[in-house]
């Protein structure tokens, strides 16, 4: 019995230390994969609860975190939108096309120097006949045109001589409701660019001053004529730029102006008269004439003369009284220089009436005062037992006011 206790304690140690030595072999390495696999299953759970130093926050997991600030990329730049500006073709009156031309020309590059986008001239012309635009176009005409080629602003001028200068007005109309403005000046042959430039830039505003008027937005549906951009513009036919001089109606090349028209004129003169019918005689009239002038080609007159005249036996003094139409002709529109073609009737005192027809020159010597000759005067005496024909000559002295 003892022995069968024994046999069984040392099967049960030995069976112990068995299980021990089973145990310090298996089980760490069990213990390794369950780790490995345990963690592989609860990664998320230990990612999320993972101390800052192991997981970065980020904005979806911390709203209340902000990122760092970060640097714009660079823009390349694109050209800006530019306002459109109209120019219709200037107007002449009675001057050489060329100079409308200039002037034309001279608006287009001013507006693009300011930083319009400007219309070619087929593309004004095209919004002209359009909208059925009168020429040369009013303020209000020149807005309508402006809207119809989409433009934001039109611009005009007008182009005349007048006093051996050249006479300029421009005209500007904006569809922001601002304007029309004008602006006038007189230039020669040789600044009328930088005038016409000049004349522009005062009137026209920059392309980046815009206020339209509640009245043009509602008119408009709340905007105004759409913005294009314009890449390049379009290249012009060149343009003949040599100018004259300033011209009148007539083409010719103005030296002197015109000498300003004097409505009076006060006259003395002297006249011979040769009788050439049958009975020659010889007459001879110191008078004064006072003249009107209703326009510079045309003049009437009242004449009034001591006469001194061949009679019967003796020399015989008497009076004459008439009425005159003087007509002027200038030949040479530099000079103050003219031929007056006279019609005069009137009475010969105790003779009979009297007609004079005449020919001659007449030169200012200023302003006010000259001198004239009556070279040709073919006159006809109605007197009572016959009819005289004679030649005249005269010559006179004016004072004009």
């Amino acid at each position: 019995m003892p022995q069968r206790v024994l046999h069984a304690t040392t099967f049960a140690m030995r069976a112990l230390l068995l299980a021990l030595l089973l145990s310090a072999t298996t089980f760490p390495a069990s213990a390794q994969d369950a780790a490995s696999s345990d963690g592989a299953e609860a990664s998320p759970t230990v990612s999320g609860a993972a101390p800052a130093e192991v997981a970065e926050p980020s904005a979806e997991a911390d709203p209340a975190a902000e990122p760092p600030p970060v640097e714009p990329a660079a823009v390349p730049a694109t050209p800006a939108e530019l306002r459109r500006l109209v120019v219709i073709d200037a107007a002449a009156y009675g001057i050489d096309p060329v100079v409308a031309r200039v002037a034309t020309d001279i608006m287009r590059r001013t507006g693009a120097a300011m930083g319009y986008a400007v219309l070619s001239g087929e593309e004004s012309l095209a919004a002209a006949r359009r909208i059925a635009m009168p020429y040369p176009p009013s303020p209000a005409d020149l807005w309508r045109v402006s809207w119809g080629a989409s433009a934001h602003r039109g611009a005009f001028a007008r182009v005349w001589a007048e006093g051996g200068a050249y006479h300029i007005e421009i005209a500007v109309a904006s569809l922001d409701g601002q304007g029309p403005w004008f602006a006038r000046g007189t230039a020669g042959s040789d600044d009328l660019r930088e005038v016409v430039e000049r004349l522009l830039r005062s009137v026209l505003l920059p392309p980046d001053v815009w206020v339209p008027t509640p009245e043009v937005l509602a008119s408009s549906g709340g905007g105004v004529a759409p913005v294009r951009t314009v890449a390049e513009p379009r290249r012009e036919r060149p343009v003949r730029e040599a100018l004259g001089h300033p011209s009148g109606r007539d083409g010719r090349r103005w030296r002197r102006p015109l000498p300003e028209i004097r409505r009076f004129a006060l006259a003395l003169q002297t006249e011979a008269s040769i009788g050439t019918s049958d009975g020659s005689f010889y007459n001879h009239y110191l008078g004064v004439r006072l003249d009107v002038r209703i326009v510079r080609e045309f003049a009437v007159g009242a004449y009034f003369a001591y006469t001194n005249l061949d009679g019967r036996e003796q020399r015989v003094s008497s009076f004459h009284t008439a009425l005159m139409a003087d007509y002027r002709i200038r030949p040479i529109r530099e000079l103050d220089f003219t031929i007056p073609i006279r019609l005069m009737v009137g009475y010969l005192g105790f003779n009979g009436p009297v007609g004079r027809l005449s020919a001659g020159v007449a030169y200012g010597l200023t302003e006010n005062w000259e001198i004239g000759a009556d070279l040709l005067v073919p006159t006809l005496y109605f007197l009572p037992d016959r009819v005289a024909f004679a030649f005249d000559f005269s010559v006179e002295l004016a004072y004009r006011f």
